[in-house]
Order: structure tokens, then sequence, then C-alpha cells
């Protein structure tokens, strides 16, 4: 019973990457997104629990690599093929009536599952990263791809499956009192080269030899964690002064002063990479001097 409960959650984690595909093709693409955050949960306490009942198995980290093949791999990459199809108008126009050119486009976010999958591959047989990863998350990637429908819809307020002409953007612009920093953000998610940059960069994180740190405590001691301590403090300290606008009247001081909201998601995994590459870079400095 006791190397259930681990498998358990790990099988929670693949059920909620099978329902997020489905989710994904009958526009769904916020609530998939919710059910990525669901799956980290479990992807997370699947391990802890393992280690809290000792009942680490074979089994159980080939089944944790299966369901993230899935629910971190697949699933992204279904979001991104939808994200590309909605920026060339193609949403709602079947599969056999779209151009092979089009066609061709939108299968480029499949590049996501297939180097999410080399870099499952590689975290099984590699033992260097015990402590640390090499190459970007399946579980942040995919929170990173997952967000942008989900910031269209519940930020911006924005039917993401029907493009808007510029006209028609900038009609919601006025009306909704955006600056430039809005405008330019919806433009930019409705572009299919923003999409296909995305699809090639984070492919390329996947795969790539980056040192990227764990956020699984040693221990309580911040000298043993100072790298996850910062990051924690510093998210923390951006989200204070995102919500800052909500309670204290700060864009009348600052007139450029500019809320992210729910863009702080996919922020956060770029400032995970940045921290990373200068905490990774000052300890080798200080192991060389």
């Amino acid at each position: 019973m006791r190397s259930f409960i681990p498998n358990l959650l790990t099988s929670l984690n693949l059920l909620c990457g099978v329902v997020g595909i489905v989710l994904t093709f009958n526009q769904g693409l916020t609530e998939a997104f919710y059910l990525i955050l669901l799956a980290a949960v479990f992807d997370f306490f699947d391990g802890f629990a393992a280690r809290m009942l000792k009942v680490n198995s074979d089994l159980g980290k080939e089944l944790d690599s299966l369901a993230d093949m899935v629910t971190f791999g697949v699933l992204p990459g279904m979001m991104l093929f939808q994200y590309i199809s909605i920026s060339q108008g193609n949403y709602f126009t079947p599969i056999y009536a779209r151009t092979n050119i089009d066609l061709a486009i939108s299968f480029i976010g499949f590049l996501v599952p297939i180097f999410s999958a080399l870099r499952l591959a590689k975290f099984n047989i590699d033992t260097n990263q015990t402590h640390h990863f090499l190459g970007l998350p399946t579980p942040a990637n995919a929170i990173l791809i997952g967000s942008l429908g989900f910031i269209m819809e519940i930020q911006f307020n924005i039917n993401y499956y029907v493009p808007l002409a510029n006209e028609q953007l900038s009609a919601v612009t006025r009306l909704n009192y955006w600056g430039r920093f809005e405008f330019y953000t919806v433009l930019g998610f409705f572009e299919t080269n923003f999409h296909l940059i995305l699809a090639v960069v984070l492919s390329s994180l996947l795969v790539s030899r980056i040192p990227l740190f764990s956020l699984k405590l040693k221990s309580l001691k911040f000298k043993e964690n100072k790298l996850v301590f910062s990051y924690l403090i510093f998210l923390l300290a951006i989200i204070l002064l995102n919500f800052l606008p909500y309670f204290v009247p700060i864009k009348r001081w600052i007139p450029i002063w500019v809320s992210l909201d729910f863009l702080l998601i996919p922020l956060a995994i770029v400032f995970y990479i940045i921290f990373s590459l200068i905490g990774f870079r000052s300890f080798n400095h200080e192991v060389q001097s």
C-alpha cells in the first residue's frame, strides 16, 4: 500500500495530461493550463511521498517519466500547435481544409514533445543531475507555454481563438485604456513568428547543457540553499511590486509603471534561468579562486 501512494499521484499527473489534451482541442486552453499546474503539484508530491515512505523503485521512476512525457511534453506541444493555428486564423478550420504550408508551420509546435522526450531520456541516464538540472525541466517549460492562452483570456479578457485585426485591437485598446505595453503584448501573442521562435528556443533549452538549480531544499538553512532562497525572495518582491498599484496610487507618482499581473508566470521561468546562470557562474568562480 505504501508503494501505491506515489504511483497513484503519478497516475493523477498523467490523467491531468490526457484530459488537458482533450481540452486543448475543445477551446479549453485555460482549463488545460490549470491541469498543468495541478499536474506539477502531483509531480512534486509523488517524489516527496516516495522519499518519505522510503519506497523508491524503478517502476515509479519509469512511470514518472512516462507521465511527465504526456503532461509536460505532449500537452504543451499540442497547445503550441493550437497557438500557431490561432495566429494563422485556422483554429476553426478542419485539418483537411488547411493548406500544406499552414499545416507544416503548425507542426513546428511538435518540436516540444520531441525534445521533451530527449530531455527526459537524458535525465534518466545522467547521474550528474541529482542536485541540479542540465537543461530546462519539462514542468517549467509546460507552465511557460500553457500560461500564454491563460494570460490572453484571464488577464486581457480576449477571445484567444479569434485573432484580432489591427483595427479591432486598437479599438479594444482604447476601450480598456491600455498603454503600448498591453497593446504590443497582445499583438505579439497573435503573431505566428512569436510562437515559432518560442518553440525553437524552448526546445533548445530542454536539451541544453545549461545548469539549472533544483527547487528542492536540502535543509532550511539559508547557507545551504542560497540560490533557491535568493530566487524565491526576488520573486516574492517582484510579485509584491506588481500588485502594489492595487493598494497604492503609485501610477500617479510613476506614470510609466507597468503592472505585469499574470505575465509574471512566464517571467518567473525566465528569472529562474537567469538566476541559475548567475548562481552557477558565481559558484564556479569561487571554486576556481
